[in-house]
């Protein structure tokens, strides 16, 4: 959105691990926007996240690292010569000589790389699981159990690829998903009630999903239609799993579909249809603003607004306006962006719009799309696109807009988890140009200095939004149990695993809960075939979209491989 920034401290090298761990930071921060393997904006293949794409000798077409040799490695030369990251980009402006100096150390010490340690973990049965929400229902009074809902882990922490590091990051993006899609004023912490922080509960009251949305009656209503992977275990030959389940039903009948896996929640819930549905959005600009109370038109002609405009930010090929109005949760942010043939879009030329202000015609701009950026009451964010007339929409126009980290799947911004990706601190500092640089004269000019503060005021605003956001977000992590602190965007890397990594045998399995080696112990060749899992043996892997796809009777084909191992499919429309 305003483009993808954050702040590195001074490197702190004190042995070949912490060294590469610090040089991936750098590198993901700095480089993986335009240098995220084949697709990337930049043209090139070498993905800086992946060490194998940059080094000879392995997939890298064309080394940009010459491990120990720092003076024939194209990375070092780009970043000292200051000629990479692109000038001009948010990137170049925030490289560091500490972290020039790190990447150089880094090339000369070998270009060491963390290693993910697998570790072997006891595999929880979904026995687990049921007897996990048993044991919790038992605990609350019959009055709250229709409000206990549960989210699952328990497959990632069966799947043997799956790293302890990976697992700590699901549960954290799991805290910060839940608390992005609630309108209550309090930080609600992740609750696992299972030693092996795998089962998750959550009190639907707590973040406000009792209440109605729409047509359906609560949040979880609406979410478990769009769910492909509901199966039932009433009559399971695993006689614990069949108690269990029975007993889970009949305290909390919930649809038939009391929980759902954890990465499905994250990756779903936080782009539309569901991200509109659950924070209630509504259809509008001007309704999202009256709910919010702000009334921008005022508030501009009060000179009561904060704007920066600049040429080109980290999404958007054209220039760009940003204005910040209070509201009562904290800052509301808006966009104003421009497609590149808009004859009204050069800001310099008419920066006092937009035209329904009702200001001097001739000198204001005429947006083709916006973006907004609003605090929720418990101090984190959501996030809201909109076309030219202020209608909502699901994702931005490639023409205005674009993503270049592919983080919904393609170059689209997709509200939500795109804009989740980018603003991982919140608010991103911006640099105006057009207070300065403007073609106005007398009154209308001492206008616009009253809208376009010195440099200094904005920053101060800025940071004052970002240590919101980063209280609310320390407050999120902190009510993780079991979790460190995350290096990158924690939604953004289950999205990433969820959704565009093909699924192997270990996946597939372990989202059946199936023991390894079992899938094709239980169907059989012919069951394989019949079913579509080729795929799984090719080494080719099964898409995601394919798992999910529904077939004329409505399951998808999780349930009905689920079907052919005794669980009951259970789809809800």
């Amino acid at each position: 959105m305003f483009a993808c920034m954050f702040f590195l401290g001074a490197a702190n090298i004190c042995c070949a691990e912490d060294l590469g761990r610090q040089a991936k930071v750098i590198l993901e921060a700095r480089c993986a926007r335009c240098h995220a393997g084949p697709g990337s904006s930049s043209g090139y293949e070498f993905d800086v996240r992946q060490r194998a794409t940059m080094v000879p000798g392995t997939r890298a077409s064309s080394p940009i690292v010459i491990p120990g040799k720092p003076e024939l490695s194209t990375i070092v030369r780009m970043t000292e010569g200051k000629s990479m990251p692109k000038r001009g980009s948010p990137e170049a402006e925030l490289w560091s000589d500490s972290e020039r100096k790190l990447i150089r150390e880094w090339v000369l010490q070998g270009a060491p790389w963390p290693e993910v340690a697998l570790k072997p973990r006891k595999r929880l049965p979904l026995s687990h699981v049921y007897k996990s929400m048993e044991s919790q229902l038992r605990s609350t009074v019959p009055e709250q159990r229709p409000y206990m809902r549960f989210l699952v882990l328990t497959h990632w922490h069966n799947n043997a690829q799956v790293s302890d590091e990976l697992l700590n990051q699901a549960r954290l993006a799991l805290g910060k998903t839940v608390n992005s899609l609630s309108r209550m004023r309090e930080i609600v912490p992740m609750v696992a009630i299972d030693k092996e922080s795998t089962v998750f509960v959550v009190d639907l009251r707590s973040i406000g999903w009792n209440q109605k949305r729409g047509d359906s009656p609560d949040v979880w209503s609406r979410m478990v239609r769009e769910y492909p992977y509901g199966l039932g275990f009433d009559n399971h030959t695993d006689a614990d799993l069949k108690l269990a389940s029975q007993a889970v039903n009949q305290m909390l009948p919930a649809e038939g579909v009391p929980w759902v896996l954890a990465d499905w929640f994250v990756a779903t819930t936080i782009r539309p249809p569901l991200y509109h549905v659950i924070l209630n959005m509504p259809s509008t600009v001007t309704a999202l603003e009256q709910e919010l109370g702000v009334d921008a038109g005022a508030n501009l002609l009060a000179d009561q607004v904060k704007r920066a405009g600049f040429v080109k930010s980290g999404v958007s090929a054209q220039n760009r306006l940003v204005e910040r109005h209070e509201t009562k949760s904290g800052g509301y942010w808006k966009s104003y962006d421009f497609l590149a043939d808009n004859p009204r879009a050069n800001l310099i030329r008419f920066p006092l719009g937009p035209e329904t202000i009702g200001l001097n015609a001739n000198l204001a701009f005429k947006q083709d799309g916006g973006e907004m950026i609003f605090s929720l009451p418990n101090g984190l964010q959501a996030y809201f696109l909109a076309d030219a007339r202020g209608k909502r929409l699901d994702s931005g126009p490639i023409q205005v807009v674009g993503d270049n980290d592919r983080i919904s799947g393609t170059h689209e911004i997709v509200n939500g988890v795109s804009c989740i990706a980018c603003h991982r601190n919140g608010i991103i500092q911006v640099k105006d140009t057009i207070r300065d640089v403007n073609v106005l004269v007398g009154a209308q000019r001492e206008r616009l200095l009253r809208w376009h503060p010195k440099s200094e005021v904005m920053q101060e605003q800025i940071e004052a939004d970002q240590r919101r956001f980063a209280d609310a977000l320390s407050a999120v992590y902190k009510g993780v149990p079991g979790s460190a602190l995350p290096d990158s965007e924690p939604i953004s890397t289950v999205v990433a695993r969820y959704s565009r990594e093909l699924l192997d045998i270990n996946v597939v399995e372990s989202e059946l809960f199936l023991e390894p080696g079992k899938l094709k112990e239980s169907l059989g060749e012919a069951g394989i075939k019949k079913l579509g899992l080729d795929l799984l043996a090719t080494g080719y892997g099964l898409g995601r979209y394919l798992w999910e796809a529904s077939s004329e009777g409505g399951e998808s084909l999780m349930q009905s491989v689920g079907r052919e191992l005794k669980y009951t499919p259970i789809t809800i429309r």
